[in-house]
């Protein structure tokens, strides 16, 4: 088999297990991994890190346990955000009409999905996101195409309070050695809503091993 066809058969089969619209999708979560998880909290705060013009901003998760993991991340020119550099999102939470069910929008900010630049740029944005009902704990996920904003509802039975993850695969067709290629990029980021969370997501993801995060100088924002 040539490796134009090999490549030809992994995308549409990538294609194929990707949603061509919006879906949402239910997996209950047992109480008893719940619980275990929530021993562990963590506190949401930014840091502020200067070098010469560049300032960056870094949103950190600080565990009860005095682990750091870093998440969302800002990139300034001067004083002008560099989106094209940063890896971020901006939330926004009302409620509804239904009792503890609340309307949410959120739109994901990354180098390569936040639009696409032809029709060979493939975006997939998922957010995967805790519920609670009044007898069980269970994980939403949605997906959207070619777009970096997603619009959702959510119950909790407690609070308005969302916890999850916003990732992106992206599929770029592109010619290396004069032989064509598909680039696979991939984005993940801690979603919260609440500057103290369990973030069930983040011991899910294994982000303690990807993402530790080092405090030797900057400033805390408040």
């Amino acid at each position: 088999m040539k490796k134009k066809d090999l490549l030809n058969i992994i995308f549409l089969s990538i294609l194929f297990s990707i949603s061509s619209c919006k879906e949402r999708n239910h997996t209950e979560l047992k109480k008893s991994d719940t619980a275990k998880k929530e021993k562990t909290t963590f506190t949401r705060q930014w840091l502020r890190l200067n070098r010469d013009s560049i300032q960056e901003q870094a949103e950190l998760y600080i565990s009860n346990e005095k682990d750091t993991i870093q998440n969302q991340l800002k990139h300034y020119i001067g004083k002008v955000l560099d989106s094209s550099s940063s890896e971020f999102y901006n939330l926004e939470i009302s409620e509804s009409e239904i009792d503890n069910v609340y309307k949410g929008t959120i739109k994901y900010y990354t180098k390569y999905g936040t639009k696409r630049r032809n029709e060979r740029h493939k975006i997939t944005t998922t957010l995967d996101f805790l519920e609670k009902s009044k007898d069980s704990s269970f994980f939403t996920e949605i997906s959207v195409e070619n777009s970096n904003e997603i619009h959702f509802e959510y119950q909790n039975i407690d609070n308005n309070a969302l916890t999850g993850i916003i990732k992106q695969l992206i599929l770029i067709d592109t010619i290396i050695d004069n032989k064509e290629m598909v680039r696979i990029i991939q984005y993940e980021t801690l979603v919260d809503n609440f500057v103290v969370t369990p973030s069930i997501h983040l011991i899910a993801h294994d982000f303690y091993k990807t993402r530790r995060f080092h405090i030797d100088h900057g400033i805390f924002l408040k």
